[in-house]
């Protein structure tokens, strides 16, 4: 997965990232909604001052992406439920404006709608108007991509926990069953079960690049438990090796706490060794067992138990 935010922020042409980086598999492309939600402009050196659905969508062709994200407006929980219908009205705008590109563009890119929702009320509406563009225009949406809930996962209250349940709730009651759902920003490698756990079947995170860039790494088997060097050279010695992932073996600690690059790709081998775990679970039949012994050590997530299983 690929955002063409950060992409256009550091080069002036788009690249086909499939033959750039001879990979095989399948792209896809966010939007930026999220960074333009919170930064609003691109970099000043940049031609490109604002993001339009347009410019979003050809940048997305340009990269190469086999599923394209429609620029979306991530709701505030603090705003009002009015505020936050504005919002999503312009991200349903959105979708079908780029429908409507590339079914005139033809081209392969497929179009992947980014559901907002923090009640029954607001994913009905959403999914009433997605059932009605795609009969109008005759198109379907394989995938469904779910937003804004960071801030819900962020807030470790009784409300935003009550709030998360009531929004995946009412996107499973909606979501046809035969569509995929795509969690956008899951975090960490707990809350990567936890939204297996709930439904989704595809997800995406960069919590492991973010603790990367505040020294902090996340040690394996830890479910996401992150630390900063600089304890762990206090605790181990700066010439102390941790893991034998390939950014590791050949390092120690002190590498790491002077290289963010050393200590991305330590996060990212250890999510990616989640990921697989995950996987063998599912087919051994033991997710569901080890996933809520997990939950059910943290607080937050013991909440949302009590209300009771939500996976399909």
């Amino acid at each position: 997965m690929v955002n063409p935010y950060y992409v256009r922020q550091k080069y002036s042409k788009m690249f086909d990232l499939g033959q750039t980086l001879r990979f095989r598999g399948t792209v896809f492309c966010d939007s930026g909604g999220f960074q333009l939600s919170t930064k609003s402009l691109l970099s000043r050196k940049n031609p490109v001052k604002r993001y339009t659905q347009d410019q979003v969508l050809l940048d997305q062709i340009g990269l190469g992406s086999d599923y394209a994200a429609a620029l979306d407006f991530p709701l505030d929980p603090n705003a009002s439920e009015r505020a936050n219908m504005a919002r999503i009205s312009k991200s349903l705008a959105n979708v079908e404006r780029a429908v409507n590109l590339v079914q005139t563009l033809k081209t392969k890119a497929t179009i992947v709608p980014v559901v907002h929702g923090y009640n029954r009320g607001m994913m009905r509406f959403v999914f009433q108007r997605l059932e009605r563009l795609e009969k109008e225009l005759s198109y379907a949406f394989p995938l469904i991509a779910v937003g804004s809930l960071v801030p819900l996962y962020a807030d470790r209250s009784n409300l935003g926990s009550l709030r998360l349940v009531h929004a995946f709730q009412a996107l499973l009651e909606f979501v046809p069953n035969h569509r995929a759902i795509h969690v956008m920003g899951a975090g960490s490698p707990l809350s990567m079960r936890f939204y297996y756990w709930l439904g989704a079947q595809s997800l995406d995170t960069r919590s492991w690049v973010t603790n990367a860039m505040f020294g902090k790494i996340v040690m394996p088997g830890s479910q996401g438990g992150r630390i900063h060097t600089s304890k762990l050279i206090a605790k181990f010695g700066p010439k102390a090796n941790i893991c034998n992932c390939p950014s590791c073996k050949n390092s120690n600690l002190r590498n790491l706490s002077m290289s963010r690059m050393k200590r991305a790709a330590h996060n990212a081998f250890t999510y990616l060794r989640e990921f697989k775990k995950i996987r063998r679970e599912l087919r051994a039949g033991t997710f569901e067992e080890n996933t809520v012994r997990l939950l059910k050590k943290r607080v937050f997530f013991r909440r949302i138990i009590k209300v009771g299983s939500l996976s399909k």
